[in-house]
Formats: C-alpha cells, structure tokens, sequence
C-alpha cells in the first residue's frame, strides 16, 4: 500500500469522555451491591453489567477518530466504522465548525445539512469534503487548515 501524506489522531472530546466515564463508574458499583446486597432482583445485575459492557465497548470504539490521507485514498476511521473516499470523488473541501444544532452529538451522525460525520468534540474544528458520488462527508480535526491544504493540492494533480 500507498505511503501516507497525512495522518492525524483526533480524541473524543473531553466532556464526552467525562460523560461515558460517569456512566461506567455508577454502573459499576450497581452491579456489585445488585450481586451481593440483593438475591431477590438478579436481572438488575445482568441489566447493569450488560450497560456496563455496552458502554465500555461505546468508548474503546470511539474514544479516537483516524485519518489517513493516502496519494489516492482518503480514510477516517472511528474504531470498527470506517469510512474510505477515493481522492477522484472529493470535488472540494471547507473548513466547518461541528456545530450541535447541525450535528446533534458526537460520534457518527447523518447532519442537518446532509452530510454523513464523524465528530469527536461538538464545536470543535472539521473539514467538509463535497462528493462527485454521495452525500458530503465531515469528520473532526485538530489540523483543519493542513488537512484543507494537503487534500486540495491533491485533487489538483
């Protein structure tokens, strides 16, 4: 394969890991009083440690957002979902802002305007690349302007 031009590691955003990070810690001690303080309700511990479980697999998946710029390939991935876009497809890029009343969250959304997204911090800096066979697609980055940079010059070649 194709050396990379670009590769960038983007971090669920902080409150969003705070959030998770509550979730499992409550959940945790329930199902141990739920196992030992109580024999009469044992589905409470099974309901507990399978939301336990869910959201401990919800944040290993999409506690980091990858992408990789290939010379002709774009990949985002958040864990297991990945998203490969041709560089012949990407008409163009922009900067955009992942706002919360266009992407209501974090994680992978279909947006208000459209576009398929993987988000990491509401607020937080994104491209937008428009293309040639789908609905537009955005994913969040620490780097907006030298992602921006290195996708336009190579769709110019």
């Amino acid at each position: 394969m194709e050396s990379p031009v670009y590769r960038e590691h983007v971090l669920l955003g902080q409150w969003t890991s705070i959030a998770i990070g509550l979730l499992i810690a409550v959940l945790t001690p329930l199902i141990i009083l739920q196992v030992f303080a109580s024999s009469r309700e044992p589905y409470l511990a099974i309901l507990y440690f399978v939301l336990d479980l869910f959201f401990i697999l919800i944040f290993i998946n999409f506690r980091k957002l990858d992408v990789t710029i290939y010379p002709t390939v774009i990949t985002v991935s958040f864990g297991i979902i990945t998203k490969k876009i041709p560089l012949e497809e990407v008409l163009s890029c922009e900067p955009v802002k992942a706002r919360l009343d266009v992407y209501t969250g974090a994680g992978v959304r279909i947006g208000g305007d459209g576009a398929l997204a993987f988000i990491t911090r509401i607020g937080g800096d994104a491209v937008k690349l428009h293309l040639s066979s789908s609905r537009p697609f955005v994913f969040s980055t620490n780097r907006q302007n030298e992602i921006i940079y290195t996708i336009k010059n190579l769709i110019s070649k």
